[in-house]
């Protein structure tokens, strides 16, 4: 009895083994595909479930120089930073400071108007009975629908991002046109376009990533609290969570190697900088302190603030007129998406860019465990990030099966 006991556990012990190698051979597919691109340069990847923090690192921090970069590395995190002002907002609301129904409007000085999505009804303009002329074109006459309520826009509007807000205050697409296009974005002019913004779509029905949006919230709050946004964020986020490397401006005294970013030919460019709108995509940090943040949000790590964080990856709205979300849902700063091919699984995620730099963090919440991924270079991570939470989700329900056999 006991050496087929024994025999049992050792077959046990080799298939996961042998789950392991293929996932991390998988990894290494991936990653060394990334790097392989004329354009690409470091990747840090590092896997988090409940045996604990696992790093890995591909290519080179600049090219030919040899070195890579680590789990230490410093890197821009663009979007990623959303997750961290949305999770500042659950925070605050765990206190009884706020309420997610709150107006928007609350959160700002009165002199800034923030804008309310009017309905417009057009009728065409009858042609006067002395005219002769056949008109061209008609004529139409537009007026605001008396019958319509408009809708307050909400803190919880702007964090599942369905505030009707676009995602930039111009047309100038920050990551793509002309680089740190908003360094100058001072609050002074954020006020100035919310005072003569009008919303396109119903606030609270249209889905669409606004750092917009995300920004108002983290100004609103800094506002709100009369602090700056990133010492509130410190207080009552970053230091409960012990996230010492995550800040908007490099301290002096960090001794962290921060390192260079590249544009998408590999071009060195210079250090993002995003005015108002930092507290959407401004945020600096490395793959330990996001690794952090992950363990909380998967209850793998105590702290007092776990709830709060972990509510932000709730379900809150369904994405229903964005075919690239098709099925999926927003949380608060998340998207919360079936895992391809097994659609009662979920996989939580949000990936950032900048001038130079690109990053994804994501997890599977109920089979704790997650993934983050950074590059200084500024190529997409979204799939790669899907793929690695797939090949996870696969290794554990196989692990998971070969369990209840034996």
């Amino acid at each position: 009895m006991k050496t087929i006991l024994f025999f049992m556990v050792m077959l046990l012990m080799n298939q996961v083994t042998y789950c392991q190698g293929n996932l991390k051979e998988s990894i290494d597919r991936l990653a060394n595909q990334y790097v392989s691109e004329k354009s690409n340069r470091a990747l840090v990847i590092g896997l988090i479930n409940k045996e604990g923090d696992v790093f890995y690192a591909y290519g080179e921090t600049e090219k030919g120089n040899g070195i890579k970069a680590d789990q230490a590395s410093l890197f821009e995190i663009g979007e990623v930073s959303s997750i961290f002002t949305t999770s500042l907002l659950s925070v605050l609301a765990s206190e009884n400071s706020l309420d997610l129904n709150d107006p928007v409007q609350n959160y700002f000085p009165g002199h800034v108007n923030i804008p309310v999505y009017t309905e417009i009804i057009c009728e065409p303009i009858e042609k006067p009975h002395y005219s002769t002329e056949t008109p061209i074109h008609t004529a139409y006459y537009c007026f605001v629908d008396p019958s319509y309520h408009p809708k307050q826009m909400l803190l919880c509007d702007l964090g599942t991002n369905t505030s009707g807000l676009p995602p930039y205050p111009s047309k100038v697409d920050s990551r793509q046109k002309e680089v740190n296009a908003y360094s100058n974005f001072s609050l002074s002019a954020l006020y100035e376009f919310l005072n003569k913004y009008q919303t396109s779509y119903p606030t609270g029905l249209h889905y669409d990533f606004s750092p917009l949006g995300i920004a108002m919230l983290g100004n609103g709050l800094a506002w709100k609290y009369n602090k700056e946004y990133e010492k509130l964020l410190r207080e009552k986020l970053l230091d409960p969570l012990q996230m010492q490397n995550t800040f908007l401006d490099k301290p002096a005294n960090n001794s962290t190697t921060f390192l260079q970013g590249h544009d998408k030919k590999g071009n060195k460019v210079v250090a993002g900088a995003f005015g108002s709108l930092s507290p959407a995509l401004g945020l600096h940090s490395n793959a330990i302190d996001l690794a952090a943040f992950l363990r909380v949000n998967l209850n793998l790590t105590k702290s007092s603030i776990q709830l709060p964080v972990a509510n932000t990856a709730n379900p809150r709205v369904t994405i229903t007129d964005n075919k690239k979300f098709q099925g999926s849902y927003a949380g608060l700063g998340w998207t919360i998406s079936p895992i391809p091919g097994n659609a009662t699984v979920r996989m939580t995620w949000q990936q950032g860019k900048t001038y130079g730099f690109a990053a994804y963090i994501g997890f599977i919440g109920e089979q704790q465990q997650g993934v983050v991924i950074l590059s200084n270079s500024v190529s997409d991570l979204d799939k790669i990030g899907q793929e690695i939470l797939l090949l996870m989700s696969v290794q554990k329900t196989n692990a998971s099966q070969q369990t209840i056999k034996h």
